[in-house]
């Protein structure tokens, strides 16, 4: 079975932690078809930079050949990703199980 790594955000993602968080996620690219699970229950608050870090995530994961999926999504940060449109270009899943269920098919 494939690895697959967790990125767990908590709190805000925001213009203030963006870098950070950019920075913690860079190296999950590096190895070949890299398969990214992102976990958004935890997630209180995420801005325009926030969107902006899981968006170039989703592609540097898709130009190293791998797949990512978003999962539970919380109750605050769900309005912002609908508004964003990225619900239409990344698979989400309600729970961990069906998120690693798509990465691992």
């Amino acid at each position: 079975m494939d690895q697959i790594d967790l990125v767990v955000l908590r709190g805000r993602l925001d213009a203030s932690s963006a870098g950070h968080a950019s920075s913690s996620v860079s190296t999950l690219t590096a190895q070949p078809s890299p398969r990214v699970l992102v976990c958004l229950a935890d997630l209180h608050s995420i801005s325009s930079a926030g969107l902006r870090v899981i968006l170039v995530l989703a592609q540097q994961v898709q130009g190293a050949g791998g797949r990512l999926a978003l999962c539970e999504l919380s109750a605050a940060s769900q309005p912002v990703f609908e508004m964003s449109g990225l619900l239409e270009f990344l698979p989400v899943f309600v729970g961990r199980a069906d998120a690693i269920a798509h990465l691992t098919d």
